[in-house]
């Protein structure tokens, strides 16, 4: 069982057919596995027969698909490593993984070289298409290095066989922690198994199919983009950056039938106003998750997409990309939606879902609580951090089976027919188009680029129920608003970073004594209307 199984399958029923569509290339499945094969055998080399976690530094690039095909080839772990996100947190994800081996494409080289000047530990350096040498003073950590370019192709015959096994992780995915540091999600070979069983069995995807691909590769729903249409042979058409926010005509040139993304996606094609009735009639699947559904955008969406199935996904990483479903009918679904949000729907089959009180004991149906999930997508947990592990992966009481339940911080109700609805975050954790963050964790950085202890971030602004991003409300702080911002960007992904900060005299506070992010939010909808 490895997640790459699909892939080697089709790659030899239809060699020859296009399996990646990314910038100027578009490359047949016996190019990709030849150009993996050769990865592959660079990281076997460098393991010697040990089992490691390869880092995958690299954009949606030609790069960074065969980088990780190689990983899996090679029966070894991959960890994305957004280039996008500053070099201190991906140096500390590094250390926290325990990575010892990094892909890496010349697109990335100044990325790389900045990684290494803060990672002590040497590492083993695979670069795909350019040859790396050290600059004169920068620090030479020991690392050793490989170039693809200098393997012979015939080197590949000696590649060892995949050996993973079911419990063996396929890939390690880092999301925002409360406590300031990133969690790290394992997943496993049975967890991701599971998920693409069961998504190729239930839609009737076919080698014909045309797969967007627009999820950065940091984010999990990226796993479902490239191994769903790999394992059933299709084309995975890889958005261009500029083309992320505004997709009708990459849409429409690459001719998709299969559509993938945040619902912010749509939020902006209908700002831009190119979310247009039967503006695109040959999308025949369109798939939505990560953040809450609007119900008008969804409508819209269905305008513009008449010939095609509309689904809205949910699934915590923790869950393994995505674990209930719901499908939109345009004229049964509206009345149904809560606060203008889609049902997440019924869980995936094989899974169990229970909505819990604080005490983790059942509420009744119709009743709000948290959302807990249990089934084989449920992953073993953060790694190397038991404590983190133990307070989310629990058993319920008067459950007597050895079941593990994911406590995912939702707030949801279910009702009689088994359907789920969305009804907020249980604790101080928000998407951000589609990106999971924790508002701790900018607080951190508020309270240390600011050198107030008083510092807090909160979503802002909210747009159809959808956070686009965070401000910041600092006190007794006299630094500038933009030195501020410039330090939280050194250490936050750029959409965890405050667009702008606010200084006030005192933080409002609930009646639980805590500080009451509503009211500020509330604050800046009057200034807002002020305006």
């Amino acid at each position: 069982m490895n997640l790459i199984d699909g892939f080697l399958q089709s790659a030899l029923t239809s060699p020859d057919r296009p399996a990646l569509d990314v910038g100027s290339h578009t490359l047949s499945y016996a190019d990709v596995l030849g150009g993996a094969k050769k990865g592959a055998y660079a990281i076997q080399h460098l393991a010697r027969n040990t089992h490691f976690c390869v880092g995958i530094l690299s954009h949606r690039s030609k790069n960074a698909y065969l980088s990780i095909l190689a990983t899996l080839l090679s029966g070894q772990t991959y960890m994305p490593l957004n280039p996008k996100f500053p070099a201190s947190r991906l140096a500390k994800i590094i250390e926290l993984s325990g990575c010892s081996c990094i892909m890496v494409g010349s697109e990335c080289e100044t990325a790389l070289r900045d990684i290494l000047a803060l990672v002590e530990k040497p590492l083993k350096v695979i670069t795909l298409d350019f040859d790396y040498q050290p600059n004169d003073g920068e620090k030479d950590s020991g690392a050793e290095y490989i170039t693809l370019t200098t393997l012979d192709s015939e080197t590949t015959s000696d590649l060892a066989p995949i050996t993973t096994k079911p419990m063996d992780l396929a890939y390690l995915l880092f999301t925002s922690g409360s406590t300031g540091s990133p969690k790290g999600v394992a997943v496993s070979q049975a967890n991701v198994h599971a998920y693409l069983q069961y998504l190729t069995r239930h839609f009737e995807f076919s080698k014909e199919d045309r797969f967007s691909q627009s999820f950065d590769l940091s984010f999990d729903l990226s796993v479902h983009d490239m191994f769903v249409c790999w394992s059933v042979g299709g084309c995975l058409c890889v958005l261009p950056e500029s083309a992320v926010m505004a997709p009708a005509k990459f849409i429409k040139d690459k001719a998709i039938s299969v559509w993938f993304s945040v619902p912010s996606v749509a939020m902006f094609m209908s700002k831009f106003r190119t979310l247009k009735p039967n503006s695109l009639p040959n999308l025949r699947l369109s798939l939505f998750c990560g953040e809450a559904f609007s119900q008008h955008l969804a409508q819209a969406w269905q305008e513009a997409a008449p010939n095609s199935l509309l689904y809205n996904f949910y699934g915590p990483t923790e869950t393994t990309i995505a674990i209930t479903q719901y499908l939109w009918n345009s004229r049964s679904s509206p009345p149904i939606c809560l606060n203008g949000v889609v049902p997440i729907g019924h869980i995936f089959p094989s899974h169990e879902c229970a909505i819990v009180d604080d005490s983790l004991s059942a509420v009744d149906v119709g009743q709000s609580g948290q959302l807990m999930l249990s089934g084989p997508q449920i992953t073993p947990g953060y790694l190397n951090d038991p404590g983190r592990t133990r307070a989310a992966f629990v058993k319920l009481p008067g459950d007597s089976s050895d079941r593990i339940w994911y406590g995912t911080g939702d707030l949801a109700k279910i009702d009689s027919s088994g359907c789920l609805f969305y009804l907020g975050r249980k604790d101080d954790q928000i998407q951000i188009l589609g990106y999971r963050a924790e508002l701790q964790e900018i607080d951190l950085a508020l309270r240390i680029a600011s050198g107030s202890e008083m510092a807090v971030a909160v979503a802002w602004p909210i747009d159809g129920g959808q956070a686009q991003g965070v401000v910041g409300f600092v006190c007794g702080s006299q630094s500038d608003a933009a030195d501020i911002i410039s330090r939280c960007g050194k250490t936050l992904p750029q959409y965890m970073v405050p667009r702008e900060v606010y200084f006030i005299e005192a933080l409002p506070l609930n009646s639980n004594g805590k500080v009451d992010r509503k009211a500020l939010q509330a604050k800046l909808q009057q200034s807002k209307l002020r305006e």
